[in-house]
């Protein structure tokens, strides 16, 4: 047999995951130009992967799991940016009854194979690409990061005031690592308070996870930087009874015994399980390897009973933790 790592195999059933959740996505009145792109991209793998198994098999060599990698990278991205491609026509034709259920049946899909390919095939750092993949499929298209920024502006007011709007906002758009956004608004209001123009200096010297991501840093690297900007921050002398306490308890990150009680700040400003999950994840514990997510994900669950969970989130569950034969029985189970 190939000797394949484990993850190699998981990350090669988890394309075939993707694979099934193109099938879903095409059972109902299929896009026939996406079918065939679609057909072609698995077709293609298929004949490098079968080159790569006879190849190890004839000269007896261990498998160039760097390679494999590689070649699921390019698998993924390439249906991933056709499925774009595909919505993005769909949108642009004008919408009815009928493409809006097809404009669903496509996010999902693309959200699907991009969080695969963020836990399982990235071999950088998961807390940026989960973030930008957060923003990507729920922030981005709700609006959401305009509105915080309009309401923080609309509340400057009263920024001096613990309980003001300004500041649930500016920190909501910190944990989505809008980065850019929080200096401006910050530099807005700076000259009201020598805490915020500190902190506004300390913003000034640290990279936001999305440019860490630009820069090609490697898992090592980020774990570095993020350890640096914690310690950081953690110098800073803001009071608790200041506005800006929250908003620093952002960049320090908090014990693990503060998560357990909820009295870290991704709980007070998370609104769902899987927000609480990236927000925690990138900010709390940055350093957990991919084979940890699932005991986070145990974690923010138990802190979120409450939640509504319906089969999407139960995908992404799946999907977060690897559990391929899950998320292939959830898959096929969608209408």
């Amino acid at each position: 047999a190939c000797p394949v790592s484990q993850r190699g195999m998981d990350a090669f059933d988890a394309s075939l995951a993707s694979r099934s959740a193109e099938k879903q996505m095409l059972r109902d009145a299929p896009p026939a130009e996406l079918a065939e792109k679609l057909l072609h991209h698995f077709s293609a793998f298929q004949v490098k992967a079968k080159a790569v198994h006879e190849q190890v098999e004839l000269m007896r060599i261990t498998v160039d799991t760097a390679y494999v990698q590689d070649m699921l990278l390019d698998y993924a991205s390439g249906i991933a940016s056709e499925i774009s491609k595909a919505r993005d026509k769909l949108r642009k034709s004008g919408e009815n009854m009928t493409d809006s259920a097809q404009d669903d049946q496509l996010s999902f899909c693309l959200a699907v194979i991009e969080l695969i390919t963020e836990t399982m095939l990235n071999p950088s750092a998961v807390a940026p690409g989960l973030l930008r993949w957060y923003s990507r499929h729920y922030l981005e298209g709700e609006e959401d990061v305009s509105d915080w920024f309009r309401e923080a502006l609309d509340s400057v007011d009263d920024v001096m005031e613990k309980d003001s709007a300004f500041w649930a906002n500016v920190c909501r758009l910190a944990l989505a690592d809008y980065k850019a956004e929080v200096q401006e608004l910050l530099k807005g209001v700076a000259h009201q308070d020598p805490h915020i123009r500190e902190f506004c200096d300390f913003l000034s010297n640290i990279p936001s996870m999305r440019q860490m991501e630009q820069a090609g840093a490697t898992a090592v690297e980020f774990r570095q930087v993020i350890a640096e900007m914690q310690a950081e921050a953690k110098q800073l002398q803001v009071p608790e009874s200041h506005p800006l306490h929250e908003l620093v308890c952002v960049y320090s990150g908090c014990s693990q015994a503060a998560f357990e009680a909820n009295k870290d700040v991704t709980w007070k400003f998370s609104r769902t399980w899987i927000e609480d999950f990236v927000f925690t994840h990138a900010w709390i514990f940055p350093d957990l390897r991919k084979s940890e997510l699932g005991e986070l994900l145990q974690a923010v669950t138990r802190r979120r009973q409450d939640d509504r969970v319906d089969q999407v989130d139960l995908a992404f569950m799946a999907a977060l933790t690897s559990n391929v034969p899950r998320l292939l029985e959830l898959l096929s189970s969608m209408p």
